[in-house]
């Protein structure tokens, strides 16, 4: 049996078959077609096999013009449609270039929703929607989570629950895009589980999302095997987790003061080492600061402010310093620190107590 007959169940179609001419009555085996006979609806014309992801788009660009002009498109289209699915199944099967096939389902299945073929486009969409669940449960393992990947995975499972929401879906065939789900959240509880049982010194800190808890795995196995990074930053981390007690038992000027100061120390640290290590993606350093940001600020409280700097910003001389200039001084090429803000002596307005470090380009 065929990847096409597997997923589609159209037994009676095989592309290889050579074409015989019909002997029986048009009126009995030529069904009628949906297409009006004003309409000016051309077939896509699709090679036998397609070989390339080119190829591939170029189908797919086809059939959606042809969507797009004909609301009631004819059998063969809809014949086509699968065919280019089979194609991308194949592909995916053998894992060539990349994710590339997978994104090719997830357009794949747009057009099937057009189609009205339902059941078939929860069956394209379950290829992307798998590649993306085992790739972030493999960065989970390695403690690199990739934020993009789990959101990927989840607007296709959030569009197979809202077509079955819609009633196109009837019975049980979304049981195994919720098993999906019900793993990925499983696999993220038990991570901050984890977290919650280490020993981590400063482990609140790290209790803001999935992302920073396995960064705090990540630095605990890199400090183990002593990189200096990781042991600068996990000792920053510590005097700042003793520093937040400190301020909140003794509330004064001192304390808020060395709190900053280590705060700020800790966002250097940071930034070292997502600058310096090459496994942790864009996307992956966004999440752990971001979380880790949020989650101090919230234990330090409203005394403070503590800005993020991001690659691109405008270079801000007011809140800014530069540490290593390119040939232009308006935008950030990388940040270098966090921007932490205190109260003004007297009362009033928040100050800026540590610029945010930078590089320009």
């Amino acid at each position: 049996m065929s990847i096409f007959e597997r997923f589609f169940g159209l037994n009676s179609y095989n592309k290889n078959k050579p074409k015989t001419p019909i002997q029986s009555p048009p009126e009995i085996n030529q069904p009628k077609l949906d297409t009006p006979p004003d309409s000016k609806f051309v077939e896509p014309k699709l090679k036998p096999k397609i070989k390339t992801l080119k190829e591939a788009n170029q189908a797919m660009d086809k059939i959606e013009m042809s969507l797009a002009k004909n609301k009631q498109p004819d059998q063969k289209t809809i014949l086509a449609m699968v065919s280019e699915v089979e194609s991308l199944l194949e592909d995916s099967a053998q894992g060539q270039e990349g994710n590339k096939p997978a994104q090719l389902h997830e357009r794949a299945a747009q057009n099937l929703i057009a189609l009205k073929q339902y059941d078939k486009a929860v069956k394209a969409l379950s290829v992307p929607i798998l590649k993306s669940a085992l790739a972030y449960e493999e960065s989970l393992a390695s403690h690199l989570p990739e934020e993009s990947i789990k959101n990927e995975c989840f607007n296709n499972l959030d569009k197979i629950d809202n077509m079955a929401t819609e009633g196109k879906i009837i019975g049980p065939q979304t049981s195994d895009t919720v098993d999906i789900r019900n793993r990925i959240e499983k696999l993220e509880k038990l991570i901050m589980s984890r977290l919650d049982e280490s020993a981590i010194v400063g482990k609140e800190i790290f209790s803001g999302g999935v992302t920073s808890a396995s960064f705090a795995f990540r630095m605990l196995e890199k400090a183990e095997k002593q990189d200096g990074n990781a042991v600068m930053f996990m000792e920053k981390i510590e005097k700042v987790n003793t520093l937040l007690k400190q301020h909140s038992e003794s509330k004064s000027e001192e304390n808020l003061r060395n709190l900053a100061e280590s705060i700020f120390l800790a966002s250097k640290a940071l930034c070292e080492i997502i600058n310096s290590d090459p496994d942790i993606t864009e996307e992956s350093s966004f999440w752990v600061k971001s979380e880790l940001r949020e989650k101090i600020q919230e234990m330090a409280g409203s005394e403070l402010m503590i800005t993020e700097v991001y690659k691109g910003d405008r270079f801000d001389l007011n809140t800014m310093i530069i540490r290593s200039e390119g040939p232009s001084r308006l935008y950030v090429a990388k940040p270098l620190s966090w921007i932490i803000f205190g109260p003004k002596k007297g009362g009033g307005n928040l100050v800026v107590w540590h610029h945010g470090e930078v590089t320009t380009v």
